[in-house]
């Protein structure tokens, strides 16, 4: 991810694997001085890099702030607000001079193609992994998946991941897993309820 060198994947090959060190060593002193220690090492020596990199005058950040004065102008339109334009349907961008079916604003997409309607149904399928994952990591060691997710939540934001075939893919194994778990775990339930129930008539 790193070598790929788009500032979204270099920065989650760098704090993915940090924030995975920290929640899952066992001592969290230790993990913390390690992590703080590489993030002023990274800020130390690559300070400009880095505030090139988050300046709004840089080109790509340039653009994707012009995006929200369009998006500004589309939800305006309150059918469009409510129903969208569509999946698939081109918009004129004026910093791009020209007409794209699909920009980086990942989350305004989703309701510039399908409304306030549907497109929370698709946020909620979205986010379903997520407060599934937060709700088993309290008895299952789920708290990896979940990392992982959110980091991958927040790479969507500036990145059109979900709308493309490996975001699909993606999203429907989180809900496949889920859905594998769960029947696993009603079957291991049943199972403990018979020797339960037959212990009892011993």
């Amino acid at each position: 991810m790193f070598m790929a060198g788009t500032r979204n994947n270099m920065l989650v090959a760098i704090c993915l694997p940090l924030t995975l060190l920290f929640f899952q060593s066992k001592n969290k002193k230790w993990a913390a001085l390690i992590v703080l220690s590489v993030l002023i090492t990274i800020v130390t020596f690559f300070n400009s890099e880095i505030s090139a990199m988050l300046s709004s005058s840089e080109t790509s950040n340039e653009i994707k702030i012009a995006y929200l004065g369009d998006y500004n102008d589309i939800f305006s339109d309150p059918v469009t607000l409510l129903f969208g334009q569509g999946l698939g349907s081109y918009q004129y961008w004026r910093i791009l001079g020209e007409d794209v079916s699909i920009v980086e604003l990942t989350y305004f997409e989703i309701l510039r193609n399908y409304g306030i309607i549907l497109g929370s149904i698709l946020l909620c399928m979205i986010i379903y992994p997520l407060i599934y994952s937060v709700r088993i990591s309290i008895r299952y060691n789920y708290k990896p998946i979940l990392i992982a997710y959110v980091f991958y939540l927040f790479m969507s934001m500036t990145n059109p991941f979900i709308f493309s075939s490996l975001g699909m893919l993606i999203l429907s194994m989180l809900i496949a897993d889920i859905f594998m778990f769960n029947a696993d775990y009603a079957k291991r339930s049943r199972c403990q309820a018979s020797a339960m129930l037959c212990h009892v008539r011993q």
